[in-house]
Order: structure tokens, then C-alpha cells, then sequence
């Protein structure tokens, strides 16, 4: 971060680097660093590459707050602190773009495929990379129980981290990746013959279903055709058709 000034002609400067989970290793440095400029170290969701830049350039974007001109000499708090997450605000654009990367990846990976021109094979390993490098900062890590016996457990960073976790665990004790057939959301499931993603979007698809043979009915009446023909034709037991038709009048 840029440096700050305590008393006269007294500076130091702070760094932030992650540890693990939502641990941040904070490193001060004091002395003749004045003149220092802030830096980020900052990569893409999606990609290992580093980048070092000023502040202003794409850090400063999440605190909406910070006036233009202090964008590069604010000496921002350090992470996952109460006073680090009022000035943080993280644009919709960004939490839109970061759940689209999850969400496609997972469709590439499941059970029915999105169709896509080019290498069919590509695809699902890029996905992979995408898991692969959300998942990244997950870390394992020693803990004491209740008790006092010590335990393991995974921390994340992040909300996105832990899903892509998530999902890999999923992948790796064989649960089967669907799409909803009601809403298209993808979703696992031990069952590989199911077919939604929640019991709403089930009894939604039920109603919709009931809906069109309702319709379909209707218009298999008009054509002249009796109860147990349009029964047959629909699926749907006579005394079912006849109350439909009945209350259509």
C-alpha cells in the first residue's frame, strides 16, 4: 500500500500478502520508503499469470468510495477486516462475470454437454483449468476440536472458491453433473435420471406439462373426437380429460 507518515519525517509502508483461507500476512517496512509507489499483485480469475500495477488501475475499482485522487495514496486496511469491508464494494458486472465462469464451466463437465463449434475436447479442459484455478487458494489446514483432539478442515478465500471446492468433490466421489430440464440450472445429483434441480422446478414442469394436455385436449374436442380417444392420445385417464373438458365450458 502507499506509505504513511507518523510524526516528522517518519514513513513506513505496509504489504498484504495471503497465507491461507482468510488469513493475510501483513509486512511493515520503515524507513526511507517515502518515495515508494503502491503496487498490486493481481491476476485474472481464470488465469496464474501475475500482473503488477498501481491501485488505480483495477484494485481501486472495488472501493467505489475512494475519491480519484486518493487512489494511489490511500494506505487501504488490510483484507477480511471490519474496516477493510466498508470501503469494499465489489461492482454486479464483476460478481455477474465471476458466476458465469463457474457456470459454465460446470455445464462443459456435465452430463449433456452445450454444443459449441471447434474442438469438442477443448472445451471441457478448459473447464477444467477454470475449476482448477478457482480452487486454487483452497487450503487444508489443522484445527483443534471441542475436545481438544486436532482435526483437519479446508478453508477458502472466498464464496467462489468454496463452490468451485465444492463442485470438484462432487465430480470426484462420482455425482452425476444434469442440467434442470425445467430452468436449464446445473445441478449434481447420486441420481443419474433426475431431472430437476429442485422440487419448485419440478412441480413447475408438472403444471406446465398439465397445461399443454389441457390445451391439446381442447382442441382434439373440436376436432370431433370423444373422451376415450383423447384419452388414449394424451395420456390421461378418461374421468381426468372429462373434468378438463367440463371446466372449459
Amino acid at each position: 500500500m502507499a506509505p504513511t507518515e507518523h510524526g516528522v519525517e517518519r514513513w513506513s509502508q505496509r504489504s498484504y500478502f495471503r497465507a491461507f483461507g482468510q488469513v493475510v500476512q501483513v509486512q511493515t517496512v520503515t524507513g526511507d520508503v517515502k518515495d515508494r509507489s503502491a503496487t498490486v499483485l493481481i491476476h485474472a480469475l481464470d488465469d496464474f499469470k501475475l500482473e503488477e500495477e498501481t491501485p488505480s488501475s483495477t484494485w481501486s475499482r472495488f472501493f467505489p468510495t475512494v475519491k480519484f485522487s486518493k487512489r494511489d495514496a490511500l494506505s487501504y486496511p488490510q483484507p477480511y477486516t471490519a474496516a477493510f469491508s466498508r470501503l469494499y464494494g465489489e461492482p454486479l458486472f464483476d460478481f455477474c462475470k465471476a458466476a458465469q465462469l463457474l457456470v459454465g464451466a460446470i455445464s462443459h463437465l456435465g452430463r449433456e454437454q452445450p454444443q459449441i463449434e471447434g474442438d469438442p475436447k477443448l472445451a471441457p479442459e478448459q473447464a477444467l483449468h477454470v475449476i482448477n484455478a478457482l480452487r486454487r487458494p483452497i487450503a487444508s489446514v489443522l484445527d483443534f476440536e471441542e475436545q481438544g483432539s486436532v482435526k483437519a478442515r479446508r478453508v477458502a478465500p472466498s464464496l467462489l472458491a468454496s463452490f468451485a471446492e465444492m463442485f470438484a468433490q462432487d465430480l470426484i466421489y462420482g455425482r452425476v453433473i444434469l442440467q434442470c430440464t425445467c430452468c436449464g440450472t446445473p445441478f449434481v445429483s447420486n441420481a443419474y435420471q433426475a431431472q430437476y434441480c429442485s422440487v419448485l422446478c419440478r412441480l413447475r414442469k408438472q403444471k406446465r406439462r398439465l397445461r399443454a394436455q389441457m390445451k391439446h385436449a381442447r382442441k382434439l374436442r373440436k376436432e370431433g373426437q370423444n373422451l376415450r380417444q383423447i384419452a388414449n392420445t394424451i395420456g390421461q385417464p378418461v374421468v381426468i380429460v372429462r373434468g378438463w373438458l367440463k371446466n372449459s365450458k
